[in-house]
């Protein structure tokens, strides 16, 4: 089953207040956890439609792997107690920890079709070795599928502390406040499922050999990473496919997602067919159109060219059935804005910048071999509306 995630739940808008960005070159290796430092967490990849990393929950330590997701804020991962969580997970039992700390505030997050309820705890956590006391959630019932399907146990989310579910302050910011970090950003490099490269996720900076030729970009809210979207183009840059001009950027959404009419158009471009719930089915072989966006506005602008055989997802059954998928889908999001998600992000290392309030992007190489994912049951698209 091909899995394909949106994580971000309900739009708020809040103004976006700029503080002074200052640079640190703490020697964390020698001095972390006093000084600061960061952190290379290896990501896992299935299908290209989920993306995630390991850390640790408690006093021993426990693994959990965790889908990081810039759509939402909080952390959370299955309880003990949980009456219908996937039975591979793993699970927090706060009797087996002896740092646990009692919060017990209820605690539910909706992602759409994808939902869990539970209550908050307090620990500590370790994200590659930078570590801080926070709460989270543990989920007690997971109803539906979604989670179930999914290759991680729960989601740290990297989103801002105006959209956490009951005011709870998000990792980062914990991390930032108890001085872990030698630079309040992450960086994220995602691989390619038919590619032999390791992505990763970096914690507290970013790596200087993939970001030769950043170029930034203002946010333009400080809730999900919001920016400025000025234009959105096909047929190198003669057609113009939305009058929309907000975009957020996504790593917990695994497509490009538009509004459904704009996407019709996108999908005309592409000569793509629907084939189900503003999802579209693509040839295999024909050739398709570069998508161009321009993100910010005025002179602080970014112009990313996503290839056309970057927004096909080829799939095959037992390597000889193939069809393909066209990388953007069409949903009503509730409000007028595209979420940039993996497929744009996989051609760019990003880099997401608390402090400055702006997200970086360096294009990477997209030479490679054909994507082409093996399932050995029909393609199921299985995804988590946004409200």
């Amino acid at each position: 089953m091909l899995a394909l995630f949106t994580t971000a739940s309900s739009l708020t808008e809040v103004t976006l207040q700029r503080s002074e960005y200052s640079r640190s070159n703490h020697l964390h290796a020698k001095y972390r956890g006093m000084l600061g430092g960061s952190s290379d967490l290896p990501l896992n990849d299935y299908q290209d439609a989920q993306y995630w990393g390991e850390i640790s929950i408690g006093t021993p330590e426990k693994k959990f792997q965790v889908l990081f997701d810039t759509g939402s804020s909080n952390l959370w991962v299955p309880s003990v107690d949980c009456s219908n969580c996937k039975s591979s997970a793993a699970t927090y039992d706060p009797t087996k920890s002896s740092s646990n700390q009692k919060n017990g505030t209820d605690f539910k997050i909706q992602y759409g079709t994808g939902s869990m309820t539970g209550h908050i705890e307090h620990d500590n956590i370790d994200v590659g070795g930078l570590k801080a006391e926070v709460d989270f959630a543990v989920a007690e019932s997971e109803p539906g599928v979604t989670f179930k399907a999914s290759k991680f146990d729960g989601i740290l989310g990297l989103g801002w502390p105006s959209i956490a579910v009951d005011g709870v302050v998000p990792v980062m910011q914990q991390l930032h406040a108890q001085g872990q970090l030698d630079k309040n950003m992450f960086a994220f490099m995602l691989q390619r499922a038919a590619d032999k490269t390791q992505g990763k996720l970096t914690i507290g900076g970013y790596d200087k050999d993939l970001a030769a030729n950043t170029k930034f970009v203002d946010l333009k809210m400080e809730n999900y990473w919001t920016v400025n979207m000025a234009a959105l183009t096909f047929d190198g840059g003669k057609t113009q496919a939305t009058s929309i001009t907000t975009a957020i950027v996504d790593s917990g959404t695994s497509l490009i997602v538009g509004p459904p009419d704009d996407v019709k158009k996108v999908a005309a471009i592409e000569g793509a067919t629907e084939v189900m719930n503003g999802e579209y089915s693509v040839s295999c072989h024909s050739t398709m159109s570069d998508m161009q966006v321009t993100l910010g506005s005025g002179d602080n602008t970014v112009e990313l060219t996503v290839k056309g055989d970057d927004l096909r997802i080829k799939i095959c059954r037992f390597k000889v059935i193939c069809e393909c998928l066209l990388g953007i889908a069409g949903m009503d999001i509730g409000q007028p804005l595209w979420i940039m998600g993996d497929v744009l992000m996989r051609d760019f290392y990003t880099i997401w910048d608390i402090d400055g309030q702006r997200i970086g992007f360096s294009a990477l190489s997209s030479e490679t071999e054909e994507e082409t994912l093996e399932i050995k049951n029909d393609a199921h698209i299985q995804r988590m509306n946004v409200e």
